[in-house]
């Protein structure tokens, strides 16, 4: 991921950073092999820290594209069917 570094001289927060399990929850988050899963941590023992992102920067960019036709925005949910995949 670049860094764009004019926009600011100070670090400005992305939200959650915080890995509290192994890395490999990536890939089983996105359930998706042929999904490359690039995500930069450091080890922060016991814990990682995302590099340049976040939780929410995860979801962005590895999430929301195959399920954003799905999403519907302002709309009473009635009830939710857990039965199918």
């Amino acid at each position: 991921m670049k860094v764009n570094t004019n926009f600011t001289d100070f670090p400005i927060p992305l939200g959650a950073e915080w890995l509290e399990t192994s890395t490999a929850i990536f890939e089983e988050i996105v359930n998706d092999s042929s999904t490359p899963v690039n995500i930069e941590t450091d080890a922060d023992a016991p814990d990682r820290k995302f590099v340049n992102s976040s939780w929410y920067g995860f979801f962005k960019k590895n999430i929301v594209p195959s399920i954003a036709s799905k999403i519907k925005y302002n709309t009473i949910l009635e009830s939710i069917n857990y039965s199918n995949d």
